[in-house]
């Protein structure tokens, strides 16, 4: 699991969990299926 609540900058935060939790999403999804 990923530990959102870490203090990084907002910016780089921001591109990384969109992006994260997009694949995160979708792995979920195809494993679920």
């Amino acid at each position: 699991m990923l530990v959102i609540n870490v203090p990084w900058k907002e910016g780089d935060v921001a591109a990384l969990t969109v992006g994260e939790f997009r694949q995160l999403l979708v792995s979920l999804v195809s494993t679920y299926r």
